[in-house]
């Protein structure tokens, strides 16, 4: 399960869930968890997953 506000917390960018850097890290979780057959999990509020434009898996 990730976090957005501590990850944005933790980037320095607290707050700013649509942050480049922000959007990069939770696709790039969520790209790691599919390769491995892991339903990757967020708490977003709303359906898919931010700056993404589509849902997770």
């Amino acid at each position: 399960m990730i976090g957005p506000a501590d990850l944005a917390i933790s980037f320095g960018v607290p707050g700013e869930f649509q942050h480049p850097r922000i959007v990069g890290a939770m696709e790039a979780i969520r790209d790691t968890c599919v390769s491995k057959g892991i339903a990757p999990g967020t708490q977003t509020g709303r359906r898919g997953w931010p700056g993404s434009g589509r849902r997770a898996g």
